[in-house]
């Protein structure tokens, strides 16, 4: 993987070498909205969205992301990606990370599907759903 700069310094990770076998399933990008002085909790969110895109037969492009200060560049640049790329998909790691606020989350949500056609999946949803479901059956 390798770094890229974005208009406004977002850096996003790039897949240099995409398995031939991929290229034919649905694209997925990633949105954080993170610290800038966590590269730890960057790189584990990043593969953490990898495999839930993967597990729901989807290719994870690239992930952006802004600053937890409510800078929206990266958001922007999710959306014209989304647009160019004619993706439909959304990996997140938690609703927060759209917005701090539920209608914050919502407004986001509802752009992403209007303006890019695009789902959101989150992953903290679909774990919490999970354990759920484990939990019923015993």
């Amino acid at each position: 993987m390798s770094d890229a700069k974005g208009a406004h310094g977002m850096t996003a990770l790039i897949d240099d070498e995409p398995c031939l076998d991929m290229l034919h399933l649905p694209l997925a990008y990633g949105y954080l909205r993170v610290r800038w002085d966590a590269p730890d909790e960057v790189n584990d969110l990043e593969q953490r969205l990898c495999s839930f895109a993967a597990g729901r037969g989807l290719y994870f492009v690239t992930y952006f992301f802004d600053c937890a200060c409510g800078t929206t560049e990266g958001f922007s640049e999710l959306l014209a990606e989304l647009r160019r790329a004619d993706a439909h998909h959304v990996v997140i790691p938690a609703r927060h990370h759209l917005a701090s606020h539920p209608f914050g989350q919502q407004r986001l949500v509802a752009r992403l599907a209007n303006e890019a056609a695009a789902e959101v999946l989150v992953l903290e949803e679909t774990h919490q759903f999970a354990q759920e479901r484990i939990q019923k059956r015993v």
